[in-house]
């Protein structure tokens, strides 16, 4: 089932504002890259179309579970339909978690990640067993997961991606792990 949940609804365990029946709804998801979540919805005449926003939440059932959290990001309504472009809300951490001074030393990446999310309502989960150290200051928890910049979680301590909501999971290797 595919339900979208407005703006200021952060109830994912309850139903959301409104089930959506969409043309189309596919995930695409690139290892360690874009994870991204394309839905075509019709006009329809009950209204449900009216429910789709940009920032509100889309659940959808995946590969990673029944009830998988998508943030809109981009919108396009036309006369007869609302394409729609979304990201996990594990993204989110780009703009409202940031690390200032946190510096995971001689730890694996379990540990790290439990450092790097700490008081936030983010979470990590990792099989990584590898010691190894990075300081991060003035980062947002994305970009010192997988950004650019050095240094990075992907950088110290490898891995492939997986993303569970607001939990995210990196594990020596990806298969057959489903979260």
């Amino acid at each position: 089932m595919i339900q979208i949940y407005s703006k200021g609804n952060t109830r994912f365990d309850m139903n959301g504002d409104m089930i959506l029946f969409p043309e189309t709804c596919s995930v695409r998801a690139e290892l360690n890259g874009t994870w991204k979540l394309d839905m075509v919805h019709p006009r329809d005449q009950d209204g449900r179309w009216r429910y789709i926003e940009e920032e509100c939440i889309i659940s959808v059932p995946t590969f990673m579970g029944e009830r998988q959290l998508f943030r809109i990001c981009e919108m396009e309504k036309t006369d007869d339909e609302v394409t729609v472009a979304a990201l996990p809300v594990f993204l989110d951490c780009a703009d409202d978690c940031y690390l200032m001074d946190v510096r995971p030393t001689n730890k694996n990446g379990q540990e790290a990640l439990n450092i790097m999310t700490a008081g936030s309502r983010y979470s990590g989960q990792s099989d990584i067993t590898s010691v190894s150290t990075a300081y991060f200051e003035g980062r947002s928890l994305a970009d010192a997961i997988s950004g650019s910049g050095d240094p990075t979680f992907l950088g110290r301590w490898g891995g492939e991606i997986l993303y569970d909501n607001y939990k995210i999971i990196i594990n020596e290797r990806t298969a057959g792990t489903t979260g």
